[in-house]
């Protein structure tokens, strides 16, 4: 994966946490052994099936962002390529992220749930849905995190929350106009 697009990556990560309500204490793109880059999320204590829930559509958010960057905004072929890294084991960069839907799967299927398709694909979707929603913001992240390598959790809320806010004057703009 190239910076750029790790940017984005790790972004999305941190934009879909906020939005689902869950806290971010810092987004990383600097390299470290066993990871390109990392964002570290708070979870609310005592709900642990939300968690879950939560988690599956954060860690589905970085891959959809990473999509529609290099796609420029094909949702359809992001979808499908995303339905394809979580039932395929040929894909080791996604096993992190393929983890979290079998985590979901196995609490929700003591449940009587649906089956991992009809999950996977469910977290899928919402994934795509805060990514398109939240484009600009996810891209005004990417921009510092390229610039700087590393924001705060604080930083991260700033320019999430400044996005908000400009996402309610102006229509957001689809990743085809980058």
């Amino acid at each position: 994966m190239d910076h750029q697009s790790l940017c984005f990556h790790e972004a999305s990560h941190a934009v879909a946490a906020l939005h689902l309500g869950a806290s971010v204490f810092s987004v990383s793109v600097i390299k470290k052994p066993g990871s390109d880059g990392r964002t570290m999320v708070g979870y609310q204590k005592g709900k642990d099936n939300l968690r879950t829930i939560q988690e599956a559509i954060i860690n589905i958010a970085g891959p959809a962002a990473d999509g529609m960057f290099m796609s420029r905004g094909d949702i359809p072929r992001v979808r499908a390529a995303l339905v394809n890294a979580i039932e395929s084991q040929d894909h080791a960069d996604f096993a992190e992220h393929r983890a979290s839907i079998k985590r979901l799967y196995s609490k929700q299927q003591q449940a009587g749930a649906q089956s991992l398709e009809v999950l996977s694909g469910q977290a899928i979707d919402q994934a795509l849905k805060i990514v398109k929603l939240r484009w600009r913001t996810i891209r005004e992240i990417a921009i510092e995190l390229h610039r700087y390598g590393k924001l705060s959790g604080e930083d991260v809320k700033r320019l999430y929350c400044k996005g908000v806010w400009a996402n309610a004057l102006v229509p957001s703009l689809s990743p085809k106009v980058l």
